[in-house]
């Protein structure tokens, strides 16, 4: 998610500095009513599903289905690395 300083946004720049750094076919609009947004709004993402998580091991599962991943080989340096 890209979020653009409010002064951006009221000043009508923030598509203009979006569409220098990433140009796009789309027309592309600042919006400030993002955070309202919830899972009812989300008409192509119904699905629920039960997770669980066990507290001692740190297993999660999702309708039964443990959820593994592997760890990350890179990690990009980001602002907390300079501190």
């Amino acid at each position: 998610m890209l979020r653009l300083a409010e002064s951006a946004r009221q000043s009508g720049q923030a598509t203009t500095a979006v569409a220098e750094l990433w140009p796009l076919v789309a027309r592309l609009e600042a919006r400030a009513t993002v955070r309202t947004i919830g899972p009812a709004d989300m008409v192509r993402n119904t699905r629920l599903g039960e997770i669980l998580v066990d507290p001692r091991h740190g297993l999660a599962t999702l309708d039964g289905t443990p959820l593994r991943s592997e760890p990350a080989q890179d990690v990009a340096l980001n602002r907390l690395y300079f501190l």
